[in-house]
């Protein structure tokens, strides 16, 4: 077996750190607080908000 090059540790590293991160983030009852910024944003951009 070949040892994993530095791109391969650094893929899963990140990755990992990202599904723990969104994991932190739906338990703490963020998502709704993204979604309503994200919509509000929305909003002003065409012009409604």
């Amino acid at each position: 077996m070949k040892a994993p090059d530095k791109k391969r540790i650094i893929l899963m590293i990140t990755l990992t750190a990202a599904i723990i991160l969104i994991f932190a983030g739906l338990v703490e009852g963020q998502a709704s607080a993204v979604f309503e910024k994200a919509a509000k944003i929305c909003m002003e951009c065409i012009g409604i908000g």
